[in-house]
């Protein structure tokens, strides 16, 4: 859990059958193997720094080997799967791997049994072309400059893109940014899926759209009582069945709409609670209070113009559950044809109650780089026309020396499909990409295209 252990081979050798292994903190330096699980048993990694040529083996010599790695910093060439019967799960942790994440040529065996299970929030730096990580449910992979987020991930800590680094968040992805983390953005984000952030997003934003982090106007009003509906009285009028549960509370007389309340007063058979009048009603209200979907997380994906209605995808979350929409709320928006902002409204029903309100954004379609051609001091560039209804205000081009981290941006006519830059440098080779306005609305920024050397 903590202090260093610095060996000439292996820092921690696990060389007897059934031994459990935690780490969760430290920093364990070797110059072969930091971690080498060599025997059956179960080893947990929560944290703390492993250094070393391969800093986690799991070699299964005489059993089962079963690790689990959901935090921590690995600095190495690859982690070692050399035996018939290991299990390796990565649920977190950040891997600096220069050649994998997850290799089997240490000892040249084969892994015929051996499971890779890579989902969470792991953050990994690998090389091009590492089969390892092709079977990732979620997290995300660097290899070279270029990385990607797969699946819905939550930073655990903080993340900077450096210069010349590229971060893909793609259609079906996610990332989340806490209000405790940062997101330093040097180099550029190429976004399709959702960015949950609030102002700890830094650096270059240009064609990144960020959604709010929920609100969390009251963490301390009774998270574990989320039912409490007397806590936000403007939503009391969404869930009138519920009061006549509480029929005994004796302190709220002034409800007009339950005249049968003073009739029952037999509540006095709950003699023990007088030396706490004040919480006897909240106890009594908790039990057949519905969970309110206003203190939910609510998340609404960016849409995308196509000329025709874009329905809105929420996804709401109550007390660690992802609730069913139909279900247990329900959605109503007004029709988003056009680019622009709208409001949703999502409505517990079944088992929740309440109300919360989100907006959703439908963005520009991009467009996408079709040809470049190097001239003379210059590279004429041609793009892709803009979907059919959307009639752009205008299309903006950026662009940078190859190799570079300075873009520079160019606003266009939306009527043009071909420009030139002049002004560039004899030799160099220049990437560019476009992007649509529409309405004060940006598209995203298309990939990047590289252009031949200028001449």
């Amino acid at each position: 859990s903590g202090g260093t252990i610095t060996a000439p081979y292996s820092a921690v050798t696990d060389n007897s059958a059934d031994v459990p292994v935690n780490i969760s903190g430290g920093h364990l330096v070797a110059n072969t193997i930091a971690l080498d699980a060599y025997n059956s048993g179960t080893y947990t990694i929560t944290g703390g720094t492993l250094e070393a040529e391969v800093p986690v083996a799991a070699h299964d010599q005489g059993g089962d080997v079963h690790m689990t790695i959901s935090g921590g910093q690995f600095e190495g060439k690859y982690n070692l799967l050399d035996g018939d019967n290991t299990d390796l799960r990565i649920e977190g942790g950040v891997f600096n791997m220069s050649e994998a994440l997850v290799s089997d040529n240490l000892y040249e065996a084969s892994p015929n049994g051996s499971n890779v299970t890579i989902e969470g929030n792991a953050i990994i730096y690998t090389a091009p072309g590492d089969h390892s990580v092709t079977d990732i449910t979620s997290g995300i992979v660097f290899a070279d400059n270029r990385g990607q987020v797969f699946g819905d991930v939550t930073l655990a800590g903080d993340l900077e893109i450096k210069d010349g680094e590229t971060l893909l968040l793609g259609e079906s992805a996610s990332l989340t940014v806490p209000e405790d983390v940062t997101l330093t953005v040097n180099g550029t984000i190429e976004q399709e899926g959702e960015l949950i952030a609030g102002d700890n997003v830094e650096g270059n934003l240009d064609g990144v759209t960020v959604t709010p982090l929920p609100d969390e106007e009251d963490p301390d009003s009774g998270e574990e009582t989320p039912g409490t509906g007397e806590e936000t009285p403007g939503t009391g009028e969404e869930t009138p069945g519920t009061g006549e549960e509480t029929p005994a509370d004796p302190e709220t007389p002034n409800r007009p709409g339950t005249p049968e309340e003073p009739a029952t007063p037999a509540q006095p058979e709950t003699p023990a609670q007088p030396e706490t009048p004040g919480d006897a009603s909240d106890s009594a209200d908790q039990p057949s209070a519905k969970p309110s979907v206003a203190l939910a997380k609510v998340s609404v994906k960016v849409g995308k113009f196509t000329g025709k209605t874009v329905k809105p995808v929420v996804t709401v979350k109550l007390l660690g559950k992802t609730l069913k929409q139909g279900t247990d709320y329900k959605v109503t928006s007004i029709k988003a044809k056009k680019v622009g902002v709208y409001s949703v409204t999502v409505t517990g029903k079944g088992k929740f109650a309440g109300m919360k309100t989100a907006t959703f954004k439908v963005i520009p379609k991009h467009n996408s780089v079709r040809k470049l051609v190097a001239g003379d001091d210059s590279v004429k560039l041609t793009w892709t026309k803009p979907t059919q209804g959307l009639n752009p205000d205008k299309i903006q081009v950026q662009y940078r020396v190859k190799g570079t981290s300075k873009w520079t941006v160019k606003s266009f006519s939306a009527k043009n499909t071909t420009v030139t830059i002049k002004g560039l440098k004899d030799g160099k080779k220049y990437e560019f990409q476009v992007r649509t306005v529409k309405d004060g609305l940006t598209s995203v920024w298309s990939k990047t295209a590289t252009s031949p050397r200028v001449k």
